[in-house]
């Protein structure tokens, strides 16, 4: 090859030319893209924050509050179903130690103060009220309870944005402008 170019191909100044046209779109579409990736980057943030900072305040029976977490992880979730299942089998088997054991690891999950673990409930429990740390646990769930019934209250609202008025919703189609069928 000599070096020319094959005819009705664009010279390499041509070609340079055009890549000079378009290298603000080619700017303009990266831009986008880095702030796509930052506001995606910025979700997860949120997502993994939300673990360790999303709460509910517990009243606790004769005043005070204890910060209970409403967003476990995955795993943390699944460990809380088998401490469930230990604590309900445990009951079963008149084994109160064990059921004890099984509750301080839910409330240890649960409770978003680092200190109230299995150790110091094991420790101390003249420290402490069994009814507080029943209701601990118990206030998780309810918190859970009453946010997927706030959801579903969301979801029927949304669904019936509009109110009912006479001959709202399907209505049948008349017989005459239906397709006929050959």
């Amino acid at each position: 090859m000599t070096g020319k170019h094959k005819p009705g191909a664009k010279s390499p100044a041509e070609i340079d030319a055009e890549l000079k046209r378009m290298k603000p779109l080619f700017e303009q579409m990266y831009a986008a893209r880095d702030k796509d990736d930052q506001i995606w980057q910025e979700e997860i943030s949120l997502l993994e924050s939300r673990v360790s900072i999303a709460y509910q305040e517990v009243e606790l029976p004769g005043g005070g509050t204890i910060r209970i977490r409403t967003c476990l992880t995955g795993p943390e979730m699944k460990r809380l179903g088998e401490l469930e299942e230990k604590r309900i089998e445990a009951g079963h088997k008149g084994d109160i130690s064990g059921m004890n054991l099984a509750i301080y690891e839910i409330v240890e999950i649960v409770t978003a103060n680092p200190l109230i673990n299995v150790e110091y409930l094991k420790k101390n429990p003249d420290k402490y009220s069994g009814i507080d740390i029943t209701t601990i646990g118990l206030g998780y769930y309810e918190g859970q309870v009453k946010a997927l019934q706030e959801r579903a209250e969301k979801v029927r609202r949304a669904r019936t944005f509009r109110q009912d008025s006479e001959g709202a919703g399907i209505r049948p189609v008349p017989q005459d402008i239906r397709v006929q069928e050959p």
